[in-house]
């Protein structure tokens, strides 16, 4: 028991006490108040030993934290005002003046006081300023980081298509430097970079390979290597368009079209009309028969119906119907015609329009990239859209070693959840439930270069970079996620002032002031009353 316990169980009995002695005292006159008076003195007592305690509300200014992230300035930083920071390098730059705080949110939890930010530098992660939207931050960004601060390319590229890398590379120096794109040992392509400008460079590489593999993008100066930075991708191997081709006759046009889909391993089912009725067939790396009649059994073999005007005037009304049918089932149609016509669909397929005439004089200039980037492009938005029943991605754009990451799977309506498998862990799923055909795990990678997950028993490859690689890109995109938030924020009430709970005891005077008065009324009564009535 305490000692405030025990004071109170005395006061309570004494109080009792005095309650008996009034109702044994013979004079009965003036007795509802003198147990009155004696109760308030006895408990006045009480409190004074041991006043109420309440808890009031109290108003507070904003105070503000000036906190440093990478890329800030140290001539910068405010004088005589203490300042903070989760990056140990800036921390060690400032011998000590900086203090270290694992987490800024966490830490601005714990001082509600605490609701304005100076920040200094690169910025903040999305996840931070999401965390910090209560909050007012006073922005100070650093300098645009030197370096390639953009670049895009895809990561899963398809056999028939081309690397394409592009970018911006940021050039604060005074000297031009050369920026180059190198795959497998070989110097693919180069660009010249000028002094002090913000270049837009763009590279282009048919990758004769297949798999995965890791291409170099490297600046020089002189001798110097001024940057070296991975990029990955995947050649995935993709079953080419089965394409058929109706001509009225084999011009220049088809002869060349035909040589190259053979080249390129298309299937092939190419017919030419000799006379009313009669057809001459080639079958390029197919074995598919087709018969003088186009029926349904072969259109839904078939990936593109490639043919023109003319040809398609002459067709019979049977085989006119039969391609619509099947057109509205995803088979795809490049009509090449004299008079420009829009791009439509049909059902699920596509029927696209090219007025372009005689590209195989591309061929005899010797454009042989221009001319498969024509047809290539041509066949690929034509071309039966084949169900992907399910897809994937790694988020963030750059996932690097021990930094947290995130696992996005979409796959088709009404699937189990995928099972996903990483360093011999089971990831835990969870369901988009705005989006339920998407799920999503995070995790964290373990080392760097190529990593696979198991994705419903499939290998799914992606890559993960050191946490030096690609920093100018990083910090660049920090930089305009923080500066964005920061023009588009909203100050709440919050920002303005903080309240917290105060603990307040109350006076002891009053306590004082009743004791006296209880004590003074039985004093007076029993020395005074008691005697007048007498």
């Amino acid at each position: 028991m305490t000692e405030q316990q025990v004071a109170l169980f005395m006061c309570i009995a004494v109080g009792v006490f005095l309650i008996i002695k009034e109702y044994l005292r013979p004079n009965k006159s003036r007795m509802p108040w003198r147990i009155i008076a004696s109760l308030l003195a006895v408990f006045s007592l009480y409190f004074l030993l041991y006043p109420i305690k309440y808890q009031s509300l109290k108003k507070t200014s904003p105070q503000e934290i000036v906190f440093l992230t990478t890329g800030a300035a140290v001539d910068s930083i405010p004088a005589n005002r203490q300042v903070y920071t989760s990056d140990k390098s800036i921390q060690q730059a400032l011998k000590g003046k900086a203090v270290w705080i694992p987490d800024l949110y966490l830490f601005l939890q714990e001082r509600p006081a605490l609701t304005k930010i100076k920040l200094y530098g690169y910025g903040l992660e999305e996840s931070q300023l999401q965390q910090l939207k209560d909050y007012e931050i006073n922005y100070h960004p650093a300098a645009t980081p030197s370096g390639i601060i953009n670049a895009n390319w895809k990561r899963k590229i398809n056999q028939t298509e081309s690397l394409v890398l592009q970018g911006i590379y940021h050039h604060a120096g005074k000297e031009p430097i050369k920026l180059v794109l190198k795959g497998l040992g070989l110097h693919l392509d180069s660009v010249k970079i000028k002094p002090a400008t913000d270049t837009r460079f763009s590279f282009k590489t048919n990758p004769a390979l297949s798999g995965r593999a890791v291409y170099q993008l490297l600046a020089f100066s002189g001798n110097d290597t001024l940057v070296n930075e991975p990029v990955p991708f995947e050649m995935q191997e993709e079953k080419p368009m089965r394409i058929l081709i109706l001509a009225s006759f084999p011009d220049f046009e088809y002869k060349f079209l035909k040589n190259w889909l053979y080249e390129q391993q298309y299937p092939v089912v190419f017919r030419t009309q000799i006379s009313k009725g009669k057809f001459s067939i080639d079958y390029l790396n197919t074995k598919q028969t087709l018969g003088n009649t186009i029926h349904s059994s072969v259109l839904k073999n078939t990936d593109l119906l490639l043919t023109d005007e003319d040809t398609w005037g002459t067709l019979p009304a049977a085989e006119k119907a039969a391609i619509n049918n099947e057109g509205k089932a995803g088979l795809g149609m490049i009509m090449r015609a004299k008079v420009a016509k829009p791009t439509r669909l049909n059902g699920r397929g596509k029927v696209v329009v090219t007025t372009v005439p005689d590209t195989y004089n591309l061929l005899l200039e010797g454009k042989k990239t221009a001319y498969a980037d024509f047809w290539s492009g041509l066949i690929k938005s034509g071309g039966r859209k084949k169900q992907v029943i399910m897809d994937w991605q790694v988020l963030p754009e750059y996932p690097v070693i021990g930094a947290k990451s995130r696992m996005l799977v979409a796959q088709a309506m009404g699937s189990q959840m995928p099972r996903v498998i990483m360093n011999n862990d089971k990831l835990a799923m969870r369901q988009n439930m705005e989006k339920p055909f998407e799920w999503d795990a995070y995790f964290w990678p373990l080392q760097p270069g190529w990593t696979s997950a198991d994705l419903n028993g499939q290998l799914a490859w992606f890559y993960v970079y050191e946490n030096s690689q690609w920093a100018s890109s990083k910090w660049h995109q920090k930089l305009q996620r923080t500066a964005a938030h920061v023009s588009q924020q909203k100050t709440k009430v919050k920002t303005i002032e903080s309240t917290k709970m105060d603990v307040k005891e109350s006076s002891m005077w009053w306590y004082f002031l009743v004791f006296l008065l209880s004590t003074g009324y039985l004093w007076y009564e029993a020395r005074f009353f008691r005697n007048k009535i007498n």
